[in-house]
Formats: structure tokens, sequence, C-alpha cells
């Protein structure tokens, strides 16, 4: 049974060409394709389908699957001549069916053409069918076999290599990639070891092991997020760079791996930011914002991506009503791409804008943003989710909430004690907390935030404890109750001193 949510969704996601598409396809067919049509108005103006005259209530599920079933045809239709694989797999059909009508030049003839474009393209995956169907035609057409067939079975064997060489790329891109989207950016000399262990690996020192486009892609990728992961501002740059050359100065079909393109692009804006070097980080926005495709996963990554590193520039400059300006119009476009369950960068846009909202003193609104992370069981990102539990309880004491404070602070606690998580700067804040839920005299308030300032301030230098003071300027938010001054003040001072 198909749900009318799922309905809603893919109608939704269409585009005009796919949904007029649709229209045509239904009208060719009479009866059922008609109701279909019906339905899927609508659908299309978002409303529920509670009767139709054309339908019982008994039948309504199927209804609902036909025209489920008719859309996707439909865009199948659609597609048929544009998606490389999609073409090959008609073309390997129209092969067959030439062989079995006998027509065996003419199923060769095709098949050697077809062959040679999966070669030069790297569709690997079609040649062992496209062999098999080969040697059948050897013998049907009586070529001599002594030398044909065993050069089949080298040709085989070439192209086991080349796939052999992307599952071994493809393996360590999956174990690196795990480890980023749990742990987050690298934090102790434990963590570092097991990204070492994998950029370790004799594959990933040249990239002539590197056999295949595919491969090639993979080993910058791996490079990009190992660089990334352990916070090398300049050699993440600097390997984005070197795999946006790869793609432009390749013959590569950039549609292909839109997926890894968009990864490339995005870790070079957030390189440039990390950077400062705010002009070239705009300039990079601009540029993957204007790249054209349909999917719309990534679009939405694209927007999401560009929008948290917007937010984060106006948070280092302290131009935090300017962002809250901003974060209006982000929902507002988001709205048009709403997805299942957050992303990576989701989680990351919902900590900058409570993050923003805290700045401009609009403390309810920030709360609410941070616990649209904290009310979801996530497994991503551990550092984020980390972090947001220590704003929160940043945000509950200037809310004024201390009897809450209390339960909070033995709950974030426990969490980052379960998940090793309580560092050198996250025992620091705890303590602090702690210790202000049973203060309330000025000067002693005063003396605490003094204290915790030449903690933090101390852990600066310290290489993995600089991520968690980027994440969040407690030290500035420190030195504005301290100093009866601004939070966004301080923020901007500090930026304009730099």
């Amino acid at each position: 049974m198909i749900a009318e949510e799922s309905i809603f969704r893919l109608i939704k996601s269409l585009n005009k060409n796919e949904k007029g598409f649709f229209v045509k396809y239904s009208k060719r067919h009479k009866s059922q394709n008609n109701l279909s049509l019906d339905m899927f108005y609508y659908y299309d103006r978002g409303r529920k389908i509670r009767y139709h005259k054309k339908i019982t209530q008994n039948h309504f599920s199927a209804a609902k699957k036909y025209l489920y079933d008719n859309i996707l045809n439909s865009l199948n239709q659609y597609y048929a001549n544009n998606l490389p694989t999609k073409l090959i797999a008609n073309k390997l059909c129209s092969i067959n069916f030439l062989f079995n009508k006998a027509l065996y030049a003419e199923s060769y003839k095709e098949l050697k053409k077809l062959k040679s474009f999966c070669l030069k393209e790297e569709y690997f995956e079609f040649i062992f069918d496209i062999i098999k169907i080969e040697r059948y035609l050897i013998l049907k057409l009586n070529f001599e076999i002594k030398n044909t067939l065993p050069a089949l079975y080298e040709q085989e064997q070439f192209v086991i290599k080349k796939l052999q060489n992307i599952s071994e790329f493809r393996k360590l891109y999956v174990e690196i990639s795990i480890l980023l989207r749990e742990k987050g950016l690298v934090r102790n000399e434990k963590e570092r070891k097991k990204f070492f262990k994998i950029i370790s690996n004799p594959l990933l020192n040249n990239i002539k092991h590197a056999l295949t486009i595919e491969s090639k892609i993979l080993f910058y990728s791996i490079q990009t997020i190992y660089y990334l992961a352990i916070a090398d501002d300049y050699k993440t740059n600097q390997s984005a760079l070197k795999m946006i050359d790869f793609f432009k100065s390749s013959s590569i079909n950039i549609n292909r791996y839109i997926k890894d393109y968009i990864f490339a692009y995005i870790t070079l804006i957030i390189s440039y930011y990390d950077l400062g070097d705010y002009q070239n980080t705009m300039t990079a926005i601009k540029e993957i914002r204007e790249l054209k495709t349909g999917l719309v996963d990534e679009k939405r990554g694209i927007l999401i991506n560009t929008y948290n590193i917007e937010l984060s520039i106006y948070i280092v400059t302290g131009r935090f009503d300017e962002g809250c300006s901003k974060i209006n119009s982000i929902v507002s476009s988001l709205n048009k791409h709403r997805s299942d369950k957050p992303t990576v960068a989701e989680i990351i846009l919902y900590f900058y804008s409570s993050y923003i909202l805290f700045g401009a003193g609009r403390f309810e609104e920030s709360l609410g943003w941070i616990n649209k992370i904290l009310n979801r069981d996530l497994l991503i990102r551990s550092d984020i989710y980390s972090m947001a539990r220590i704003l929160n309880l940043i945000i509950h004491y200037e809310l004024n909430n201390r009897e809450l404070l209390v339960y909070i602070i033995k709950s974030t606690y426990r969490y980052l004690y379960k998940r090793n998580k309580i560092h050198k700067t996250e025992a620091a804040i705890l303590g602090f907390l702690k210790k202000l839920t049973k203060v309330f005299d000025e000067e002693n308030l005063i003396e605490n935030f003094a204290i915790l300032h030449r903690k933090l301030t101390s852990l600066k230098n310290d290489p993995y404890e600089k991520i968690a003071l980027g994440y969040f300027d407690i030290i500035s938010w420190l030195e504005s109750k301290i100093y009866k001054r601004n939070f966004s003040d301080i923020i901007r001072e500090t930026y304009s001193a730099k």
C-alpha cells in the first residue's frame, strides 16, 4: 500500500517538464490512466482525496499504487534517452533482439560499438554481459577462435582489475567517511590515529595507484576528508582545489559524479572560510549555486551547506541582527526542498541559527533551534551534538532557569561521559556552570567568570581544544559578563582587531 504522503512528496519533487510529460503520458491512455490524471491534479494542488465518483473506497489503495507506479513509469520514459546506464541497458536489449532473430552480423556490429563506448567511458559493470554475448556471436559467425576467445578472457581480467581497484578505494572512502560522520573533527590523539591509519594505506601514497576516473575521484575525496578532519585548513584547501582541477581538466561527465563534484566545491568553500578568505568564500558560493542539477537532494545540499557558511560569516563578524533576517529567508527557501531526516549539514544549520539568535539576545528562539538537535536521537557528528548540549546549558543560564540547569548539567555530563567527549574545554565549562547554580552575589559571579576565562584562554593554542572553542565563542561570552558589555560588540571588536 502506498501512503498518501509518499505520493505527495513524489509529485512535489517533479519539475515543470516532468509534470508536463506525465500529463501527456496519461492522456495517451484511457480509463484507469484518466483516473490517475484526476488524482494527480488533486495531489498536485496539495489536496487529500476523500471521495471520487470514479472510485470506490475499496479500490482507493489500488488506485494510489497505480498512480504512483504510473508516475515512475512516465519518469522512466522521460529520461530513457538521457541516462547513459539506461541507454546502455536498452542497447543491450536491442542487441539481444537481433541475436534472437539470427541477425548475428548486425548484432555483432552493434555490440562492438557498445563495448568500445563502455570501455572508454568506464561503464565496466556492463562489460561482462557484453563479453558473454560476444562469445556466442563469435561462434555463430564462425570467427577464428584460437585468438579471439582468449582475448576476451584477457579483457575480462582487465575489467576485473579496474573494478577491484575501484572497490579498494571505495572501502577506504567508506571507512573515513563513517569516522567523520560519527565523530566529527579530531579532538584527541586516539581519534587522530584512527584517521591516520586509513590515510596511511599504500594506495593513498600516489595518485598513480588509482587506475580509473572513479578511483582518482575517491583518492582526492579521501585526502580531502582527512585534512578536513584534522583541521588542516591549508591542506584541505589545496586538496579540494586539486579535486576540482581534476574535474575541469579531464574529459569527465561531471553529471555522472555530481555528488563528488559538489563535495569538492563545498569543502573548498569551508576551507576558504576557515582561512579567513571571505572574498573567495563568497565567489565559490556563487559558482556552486549556479550549478545546474536536476537532483533535489543535491540542490538542497548546496543550499544548506552554503547557507551554513554565510551564517558563520555573520557569527564571526558579530552581525547577529543581520543574521536573524537571513535565518527567516533560509527557512522560507528550505521549505521548498523538504527532507525526511536532517543531514549533517542541516544539523549544523540548526546550531548556527541558534548561535545567531543567542548573539542577538533572542534566547527563547535560540533554545527552539537547539532543541531541534537535542530532541532527535542522532548518530551523526557527535562533536556538534556535544557542543549543542553545552550551548543549551548557556542558553538556560541566560534564561535564568537555575533549577532546570542543575538537572541539565547532570544529564549533559552523563551524555559526554558515555561518549568519551569530556575534554578539557567541556570539563571546565561543566564545572563552571555547576558552581554558578549556587552563586548568587555579583562579586562571586564575576570571579567565577574570570576563572573560567583564564582556563579557556590557556587552551586556545591546544590543537585539539581550539576546535571546541571554535564552535561557540565562549571566551567572548565570558568577557561580556566580566566587563558587562554586549556579546556582539566584543565579537565585532575581536574580528576588527584581526
